[in-house]
């Protein structure tokens, strides 16, 4: 579905999909990013517009998240968060993750379910600054999509293979693609770097 979704609507899908994602709406972000990175292997689409369209996406949903909880307030959103799944526990919980890790959490929360979700909301409450909460925030959403769009680009049909891995623990994946990704391109870049001082 989700891939046909992407291959008729391309950029457009992908934009939508992650803002009202991030927003709260249920989808899987997850799955989308990685299924972009598929659609880029198999050259339906292109790699750089595909980061930069889904980084934009995820940096805008996030942005009415930091918004809603700046300028609505907590109260309004206890009162009709059910409606995007918001629910007191999970802000409770968001709240404390951003307590201990502070502004870190708009960075890495990306790759952790929820706090995704309701970081940004958090952010807003608290009154964080614009300047701060974009630094963090956007460079995350950067991040974010540059991690699942190459995994899902490097794994290509095996993409398909491991979507049910995906939805069935999602959070371990996340952190699993994060850090493989992480050692590929730390991998590629010091081999690299050895290649130009041989030379």
């Amino acid at each position: 579905m989700l891939i046909d979704l992407i291959t008729h609507y391309g950029y457009v899908a992908l934009f939508g999909f992650l803002m009202f994602g991030i927003i709260g709406f249920p989808m899987s972000e997850e799955l989308l990013l990685l299924y972009a990175g598929y659609n880029v292997s198999m050259h339906r689409i292109a790699l750089v517009p595909t980061i930069v369209v889904c980084a934009l996406g995820a940096m805008c949903g996030v942005t009415i998240s930091y918004l809603m909880g700046r300028f609505i307030g907590l109260p309004a959103i206890h009162k009709f968060g059910r409606f995007l799944h918001i629910t007191d526990e999970n802000l409770r919980n968001v709240h404390d993750w951003f307590e201990h890790w502070g502004k870190w959490t708009l960075t890495f929360g990306y790759f952790i379910p929820v706090v995704r979700h309701l970081s940004s909301i958090v952010a807003g409450t608290s009154k964080l600054s614009w300047h701060e909460f974009a630094i963090f925030a956007y460079s995350g959403a950067l991040i974010w999509a540059n991690v699942f769009i190459l995994a899902g680009f490097f794994l290509g049909p095996e993409t398909l293979k491991i979507a049910n891995v995906v939805k069935r623990d999602l959070m371990l994946f996340s952190i699993a693609t994060l850090l493989s990704v992480t050692i590929v391109l730390f991998v590629r870049y010091y081999l690299m770097r050895q290649k130009k001082k041989a030379n």
